[in-house]
């Protein structure tokens, strides 16, 4: 059986971190230059370092997001020590393939119609720097 291969270092390390941390803040920027926080559940960062969010279309986050794509990730968990600031942009996706590989049970809380809501779509962030706070330096560390 073959195996995939291994992730980036950075990329792995990423995940690794947020393996202890689901949710996040996402933060937007509105028409008017306001930003805003909502908590987001992380279903994925795949290969490429990409965060994906399910989230309603309509939300004033995707019309945030489409008129300033620029977004911040705040991820936080004081127990563990783990705290990860991300930069990047964001893109509202709608594929069905990627919404039925990324859907988990959890979802339906949000989503009571699951797959079949039709303003169902997908928030693919690319980060363009990261940063996590490393306890044993006492400083945030570059990583992506």
């Amino acid at each position: 059986m073959k195996t995939a291969p291994a992730y980036p270092p950075a990329i792995q390390k990423f995940k690794e971190l947020l393996n202890d941390v689901e949710v996040c803040m996402l933060m937007t920027t509105d028409s008017g230059g306001k930003t805003t926080s909502r908590p987001m559940m992380t279903l994925d960062v795949d290969r490429d370092g990409r965060v994906w969010f399910f989230t309603n279309e309509l939300s004033d986050k995707v019309q945030d997001a489409s008129e300033h794509a620029a977004v911040a990730l705040i991820y936080a968990r004081p127990s563990k020590n783990i705290y990860i600031h991300i930069n990047g942009t964001c893109t509202i996706v709608r594929d069905k393939a990627k919404e039925h590989e990324l859907w988990v049970p959890p979802l339906t809380e949000w989503f009571p119609l699951g797959l079949d809501d039709p303003k169902l779509c997908l928030i693919r962030v690319v980060p363009e720097e990261a940063h996590y706070w490393e306890s044993t330096l006492s400083k945030m560390v570059a990583f992506i």
